[in-house]
């Protein structure tokens, strides 16, 4: 995958222009990995396309209703997705452990 660089001597300037890197992908990267439904023998649920993330949830959704958890579990899902590194999770590793 590729990396994030900044132009040279940009650094320091600007951070809204310029995210940290660690969370930012080119576009083309960005734009090509989905957030996907799994569904394996011991795992059902999201994960990316491009790589072996899947989210797990850290506890029940809350809210004072469904509508409100709701909302609360697909914005933790999609934060979660938006952030991960596919770097971070190698296809294969995850996913073998998921099929077992």
């Amino acid at each position: 995958m590729e990396s994030f660089r900044r132009p040279q001597g940009d650094e320091g300037k600007n951070d809204r222009k310029h995210p940290h890197p660690q969370f930012c992908l080119p576009p083309i990267v960005a734009a090509k990995r989905k957030l996907i439904w799994i569904e394996k023998s011991r795992f059902r649920g999201f994960g990316c396309s491009d790589c072996a993330w899947v989210f797990k949830p850290s506890g029940a959704p809350k809210g004072d209703s469904f509508d409100e958890m709701m909302q609360n579990f697909e914005r933790q899902r999609d934060d979660e997705f938006t952030s991960h590194i596919c770097a971070e999770y190698p296809k294969g590793q995850e996913r073998k452990k998921l099929n077992h």
